[in-house]
């Protein structure tokens, strides 16, 4: 797909292609620093799915329904109140931080 609009978008703003090639290659190097730094946050909320999902336990009780619905409504409203999930919601990527930092050669 890059090969059949390089040239296009090369003749549109009078780019050669070497500069062309840089703009490619500076977009490749954003592209693996943000998925970089994604994958460890990435863990971390899977590993606190599997960690919530395996604290599930299924109960047919009314009752029992009554007080886990009501104590879940309790619950996220604390927690979305006090920003306790604040890691996983808040999300931003410092374009600053990663063109010095980079990602790890290994």
């Amino acid at each position: 797909m890059v090969n059949l609009v390089l040239p296009l978008t090369g003749e549109q703003c009078g780019a050669s292609e070497a500069e062309l090639v840089w703009v490619v290659t500076g977009y490749l190097l954003v592209f693996s620093v943000g998925i970089h730094r994604r994958r460890a946050r990435a863990g971390r909320i899977a590993a606190e799915g599997r960690r919530r999902g395996n604290q599930k336990t299924g109960s047919t009780n009314p009752a029992a329904l009554l007080i886990r619905d009501t104590t879940l409504r309790v619950v996220f409203a604390l927690i979305a109140r006090f920003g306790s999930q604040a890691w996983m919601n808040d999300y931003r990527i410092d374009l600053e931080q990663a063109e010095t930092s980079g990602p790890p050669l290994s």
